[in-house]
């Protein structure tokens, strides 16, 4: 969802790697998908370890989700 929404924001031309990534974090925080033009939030389904049972996450803004990316290199 993190890269989804990085990659929709980074196709404007004005906007910095850095400033994609940020905005998306934000997006998952904040569950404000207004920069992918959505206004409902969304959900992902997870498959828990037994391979059979999945749990559906509605909330996407525990660090869980958006912290383990960072940016590398030049974020311009």
């Amino acid at each position: 969802m993190l890269m989804n929404t990085f990659y929709h924001i980074l196709q404007d031309e004005n906007t910095t790697k850095a400033e994609a990534l940020r905005q998306a974090q934000l997006a998952l925080i904040t569950d404000d998908y207004s920069v992918l033009g959505e206004r409902e939030s969304r959900s992902i389904a997870i498959i828990l370890r037994d391979g059979i049972s999945t749990e559906t996450v509605s909330s996407l803004g525990h660090p869980y989700y958006w912290a383990p990316f960072i940016l590398i290199g030049n974020g311009l």
